[in-house]
């Protein structure tokens, strides 16, 4: 008779733990609603540009007179390169709402600015290629690369202060 009662016993603080333990587990937060897909898409691009932004400030400052570190040279030009492959992944139809640095015109005449920007992934790809021969020799590779800026600046992305 012992063993039954404590048996119930047993059993009748089996729920009580339960309900001990689950009121002692955090609440589950849920996650905060994600923003539309096309607003994470101009935040990536813009992300990216920054990115190259910076990358090609290092290598700008090393052919203008920076120190010259060829390690961090070299990795800059192959950030480039993987980079400017990632660019058309941001410009997401339906984000032009969201425009960031991007003028109308990317949408108006996509075609052309898609081909400015194929133009930068063969010049960042040909950077990358001879990065491993130093600065002194990839600087014309580099100045290639740097003339495909203005295309896009000039009509594609909004001047500061606008």
């Amino acid at each position: 008779m012992k063993s039954v009662s404590k048996g119930l016993a047993i059993l009748s603080i089996v729920p009580l733990l339960a309900s001990v333990v689950a009121v002692a587990q955090p609440q589950a937060r849920q996650a905060p609603p994600q923003a539309p897909i096309e607003e994470r898409a101009a935040e990536y691009r813009n992300s990216v540009f920054h990115t190259i932004n910076y990358n090609y400030l290092l290598i700008n400052g090393m052919t203008r007179g920076d120190e010259v570190d060829e390690a961090r040279f070299q990795q800059a030009a192959k950030n480039l390169e993987a980079l400017s492959l990632m660019l058309e992944e941001g410009f997401h139809q339906g984000s032009a709402e969201y425009t960031g640095l991007s003028t109308d015109a990317v949408w108006e005449d996509s075609e052309d600015f898609f081909e400015l920007i194929e133009d930068f992934q063969v010049k960042a790809a040909a950077l990358a290629s001879v990065a491993h021969e130093g600065l002194d020799e990839a600087t014309s590779e580099f100045n290639s690369l740097r003339s495909t800026c203005g295309g896009c600046h000039r009509n594609y992305r909004q001047r500061v202060g606008q």
